[in-house]
């Protein structure tokens, strides 16, 4: 304050003498003006030190009690939320942010009283976090909080938040959120609710670089034991600057099996392929892993793989169909097996593809076993005989949602539309040839014309009726065909199309031979089964096994991990007593925290400049617990003394503009 009282007492102005002959109305106006400009020189003196004082106090953030305060002689509920991800593994000042978080979060709890209660709520998101703990158990929990490969983002978290203090009654809920506030944890932040004040605390430190494999995927649809394999990786660069020779090296069940290097430009992805041939059949186990630091988490990515040493398919006819023997039995990648229509086979789920041709009649005994083949995850094409009994045919379509058989038709007609958006033909014809020859048809079935949700067509003929079309029942796929499976009643068995729609049935039906797993999703996945005691399967590797929530559909059982798979790698799906694998699971961490993007203090500020209920703490706020605490149950002043400080220079301003003292000046 002293600067500005000496800055003041110094006179800047320069004189010019002027001669008088008589000075005697000199002195008289200057006597009169002495004390006019004493005045001046004092206001203007104190709009200065004024102006100055409220600035300072601006600066100094200074407060007054608001309407969250403490009530005093009652409880108050907190909840508090420490974001444990792999994120706040980050340094500063030698201290993880997460340890950081612990020590602001403790301070904070022990600047309330005795009697108020806490929920403490970290990414886990477990059933102990959504009771309310007294000030001692909060501190110990407090203290327990580690890392964990879970993410949440903040509505998630508010919600819970909000959810678990509506449940004592509180009219005013306060909660706190101690975190690095990843750009993608905040992003779409809309809960609203007027009694809920929300507290964010960001902890900030220098950003990192950071390459990861965000992905894996195979080229082909299936996988078989002997024949080449072509693996995608993905991997991408979330920094700033471009890698160069990143080691990326790819095991197979132990081994490795290729090492390669790969530059990837600052903000962009690379793309890179693996070739290799399986030669154990079962389920395998691919690693591919980067070398990158610090940030480890995302350097490997685990997949497993059902290789089969062939596919297996079962033709159900009433004697053997050379056309369904073309495509399959010639075939060193498929294994067909013929079968009569009195079919006794009770594991169905070893088949990629049952064809069903030229039967007279379905019996009630095969329409259950393809019906139940079905709904668990088989796919079977149905080529009609025209002899048959339609009712049988009629009975098995209807149990399966799929249109029914209303009459036959031999009118010749041709194909004539072939839907090139269905995956079955999708891979096989870019566009429909300009020279193909379609097959003719001479004799077909007619469908009714109701609708069918769960109906994608295949074929259709020139006069638009339906050869062909595909419906879902359960998690399988009926394929219907109008025509037979026979040269005489049309040219579809013999065409060029015939052998790759086939296939391609067979090869999309084993196409989830390949098992991954985002840790923390809510997902499922299912194994197929022949056990219907009441046993559970086990997740189990060498460090844990548990058993996960499951159930049982038909001839499948869906197994939902959920929170108690917690760690990256393979694991086993087993059966109590049995050490033999039904499945292996590959399980890896949530990409969403790889993207090394922040939001400031500032930034936060921004995003919630129009939410009253949403608030952050920064700056001199986090040097205690006790600080923040006061901060949240009070008002900010700092806006009103800046505007004070500015009325007082705009003030000061006008007084040396317009208050003329020099009274000499006038009269002349």
């Amino acid at each position: 304050m002293a600067i500005p009282i000496i800055i003041h007492l110094f006179r800047f102005r320069r004189y010019k003498t002027v001669f008088f002959s008589n000075v005697r109305f000199l002195k008289a106006v200057q006597q009169e003006s002495t004390s006019r400009n004493r005045l001046k020189h004092l206001l203007v003196l104190a709009c200065r030190l004024l102006a100055l004082s409220a600035l300072i106090l601006a600066f100094a953030q200074p407060f007054l009690a608001g309407n969250q305060q403490q009530v005093a002689g009652s409880k108050n509920y907190i909840s508090v939320f420490i974001d444990n991800s792999f994120t706040m593994n980050r340094l500063s000042n030698n201290f993880s942010l997460l340890d950081k978080a612990k020590q602001t979060a403790t301070e904070l709890v022990k600047s309330f009283d005795e009697q108020d209660r806490f929920q403490l709520l970290t990414n886990n998101f477990g059933g102990n976090e959504n009771r309310l703990l007294n000030k001692d158990e909060m501190l110990a929990a407090i203290d327990e909080v580690a890392f964990s490969s879970a993410t949440k983002n903040l509505e998630t978290i508010a919600k819970r938040q909000n959810e678990v203090l509506s449940m004592e009654g509180s009219n005013e809920k306060t909660a706190f959120v101690l975190s690095d506030f990843q750009s993608t944890m905040v992003n779409k932040y809309t809960f609203q609710d007027s009694s809920f004040n929300l507290n964010l605390i960001p902890f900030e430190t220098a950003t990192l670089e950071n390459i990861g494999i965000d992905t894996c995927f195979f080229a082909e649809p299936f996988q078989i034991v002997g024949k080449t394999v072509t693996l995608f990786v993905k991997v991408k660069n979330y920094g700033s600057e471009d890698a160069a020779n990143i080691p990326l090296s790819f095991t197979l069940n132990g081994q490795t099996k290729s090492s390669l290097e790969i530059n990837i430009a600052a903000g962009s992805s690379a793309i890179d392929t693996l070739v290799f041939i399986p030669e154990k059949a079962g389920w395998n186990e691919a690693n591919i892993s980067i070398t990158d630091e610090p940030v480890t988490f995302d350097n490997n990515f685990y997949l497993s793989f059902n290789a089969d040493a062939k596919l297996n398919v079962l033709s159900i006819s009433e004697g053997s169909n050379k056309f369904i023997h073309a495509v399959f039995g010639k075939n060193e990648q498929f294994a067909l097996e013929e079968s009569s229509p009195n079919i006794s086979i009770q594991d169905a789920s070893r088949y990629s593809l049952v064809v069903v041709s030229n039967l007279k009649n379905i019996s009630s005994e095969l329409s259950a076993w393809l019906s139940n083949y079905i709904s668990s995850g088989g796919s079977v094409i149905v080529f009609p005989a025209f002899d048959a009994d339609k009712n049988s045919y009629n009975k098995f379509l209807l149990s399966n949602n799929a249109l029914q058989i209303d009459g036959f038709s031999e009118e010749q007609t041709q194909v004539s539309n072939i839907n090139l958006a269905q995956n079955i033909f999708r891979d096989v014809f870019e566009k429909t040839p300009e020279n193909m020859r379609f097959p003719q048809v001479n004799k077909y079935a007619i469908f009714s014309h109701a609708l069918a949700a769960n109906k994608e067509d295949i074929l259709k003929t020139k006069e638009d009726n339906l050869l062909m079309a595909r419906f879902t029942n359960g998690a399988g796929n009926l394929y219907v065909s109008a025509v037979s499976a026979d040269a005489q009643n049309s040219e579809l068995p013999s065409s060029a199309i015939f052998a790759p729609m086939l296939f391609k049935m067979a090869v999309l039906s084993n196409a989830t031979s390949a098992m991954e797993f985002t840790i923390g999703s809510n997902a499922a996945f299912s194994v197929a089964t022949t056990n219907t005691k009441e046993t559970f399967y086990r997740l189990k590797n060498q460090q844990t096994e548990f058993i996960p929530q499951q159930f049982l559909t038909n001839n499948s059982t869906s197994i939902i991990p959920g929170e108690s798979l917690k760690t990256a790698g393979f694991y086993n799906v087993v059966l109590p007593g049995s050490d033999s694998a039904t499945a292996i699971l590959a399980a890896n961490y949530n990409r969403a925290e790889s993207d090394m993007k922040f939001l400031s203090a500032s930034d936060l500020k921004t995003q919630f400049e129009n939410n009253a209920n949403v608030h952050v703490l920064s700056g001199s706020f986090l040097a205690s617990g006790k600080n923040i605490a006061e901060a949240v149950h009070s008002k900010p002043l700092w806006k009103y003394f800046l505007a004070a400080a500015l009325a007082f220079l705009l003030l000061e301003t006008l007084l040396l503009r317009f208050w003329e003292t020099d009274q000499f000046a006038k009269a002349a």
